[in-house]
């Protein structure tokens, strides 16, 4: 999937860019010979989204404690 990206400005009005991407993949039980296996299992999906941050954000950035740089979620 294609990297997308959003500017906003953080709440102290700093302006930063999140980059975003979607990653899917997907898992068919047996291959080969065993690929008729997959008739009796549903196939996995697996979703993920990753968002990178072009600096620090949130209300604690720049303390020891710091703020958020990059998230990923598995959905």
């Amino acid at each position: 999937m294609p990297t997308v990206d959003f500017r906003f400005k953080d709440f102290d009005g700093e302006e930063l860019t999140a980059s975003t991407r979607i990653e899917e993949y997907e898992h068919k039980f047996g291959t080969g010979w065993f690929s008729w296996l997959s008739l009796f299992r549903r196939r996995r999906v697996r979703r993920s989204l990753d968002i990178r941050f072009s600096g620090e954000t949130g209300r604690r950035k720049g303390s020891w404690e710091g703020g958020s740089l990059s998230s990923t979620r598995s959905i």
